[in-house]
């Protein structure tokens, strides 16, 4: 069916990357569409793929770096599927909506980065001008901000998926970009995730484009490292929980893949898999289905975690909390 489809698929294709290229001109040369400069340092953490690069970690990841740093920060998430033009989901003491108001990934930004004001929406540009009047901030992190051009960024970091770069290399809906491959002469900085599961030469491939396309670009490398578990009610549990256990795995996110290799490199038996879209909002059947399984432990990831808040489970469930390692951290700490 996927073949019938491609040549319309192409098609589409087409049509977006003329528009992608209409909107990418007219900020470049500031014509109707122009970007604004904020009173403090703007660090964007973007892909140029649909989904599954791990932006949401790395966002953690530098948002701690920088509060040890003493820095004042916030980051401003996009909400995905969420309406209205913006809102506060943290204001550093407490969280003032949940994922289902906020979005997931906002929501979980708001439980994780304890002192950091989290907000969410499509109007980034009020949303830091909110960030800046009301929390004085001298630093704010834009989650997935590498389409948005109405502010001018002082750092622009793309997050690519070592293990699967640019997908098909077509643009959306024919593959998975979301630009064009020269739009990345736009990024300061390509951060390599999951290098730990790429093939070492396809890797030196991927760094060899990547310095052809962007000569004076900073190249990071990370992975993920599993730290705990945790279940609904939020208790803390070692690693050590699932080793040799029977797990069912389940997650909606952009890329399982990695997070099926984090589960058995645990030493968890795989006794079977339900992976959902990106973002999917679980329906009580859902997880009705699965308790039907035989396994010890349904285990999911943290992302999804907040989007289970009002399904009871009569089986055990956990989630698997991870933390970004990089390699070279020079750049980071020169921030």
């Amino acid at each position: 069916m996927l073949k019938v489809l491609f040549p319309l698929l192409l098609i589409f294709s087409l049509f977006y990357w003329l528009f992608i290229e209409l909107k990418n001109f007219l900020f470049q040369h500031q014509i109707f569409l122009k970007s604004t400069k904020l009173n403090c340092f703007l660090i964007s953490v973007g892909n140029i793929t649909a989904g599954g690069t791990g932006k949401t970690p790395i966002v953690m990841f530098l948002a701690r770096k920088l509060l040890d740093k003493e820095k004042e920060v916030a980051v401003i998430a996009r909400g995905y599927k969420k309406k209205g033009s913006g809102f506060l989901v943290s204001n550093k003491r407490e969280i003032l909506m949940e994922a289902k108001e906020a979005g997931d990934e906002a929501n979980l930004l708001a439980k994780s980065l304890k002192g950091i004001p989290v907000l969410a929406g499509r109007d980034r540009k009020r949303l830091a001008k909110i960030a800046l009047n009301n929390f004085k901030v001298d630093t704010i992190i834009l989650d997935d901000g590498f389409h948005c051009r109405y502010l001018k960024k002082n750092l622009e970091i793309v997050v690519i998926d070592a293990t699967s770069p640019f997908s098909n290399g077509k643009l959306l809906p024919a593959g998975l970009l979301r630009e064009p491959l020269f739009s990345l002469k736009r990024a300061d900085c390509f951060w390599l995730n999951n290098v730990n599961l790429a093939d070492e030469e396809r890797l030196n491939d991927l760094k060899k484009f990547l310095n052809r396309t962007n000569p004076k670009v900073r190249i990071i490398e990370s992975f993920y490292e599993p730290v705990s578990l945790i279940d609904p009610s939020g208790k803390i549990s070692e690693l050590s929980t699932i080793s040799e256990k029977e797990v069912w795995l389940f997650a909606g996110i952009g890329n399982p893949s990695t997070f099926e290799n984090l589960a058995k490199n645990l030493g968890a038996k795989i006794k079977g898999k339900s992976f959902f879209p990106d973002h999917y909002w679980y329906k009580r059947k859902d997880i009705e289905r699965l308790l039907e399984e035989e396994f010890q432990i349904l285990l999911t990831t943290e992302k999804d975690l907040v989007r289970l808040k009002d399904i009871p489970f009569s089986k055990s469930i956990l989630a698997l909390r991870i933390k970004v390692k990089v390699k070279n951290e020079d750049f980071i700490n020169s921030l």
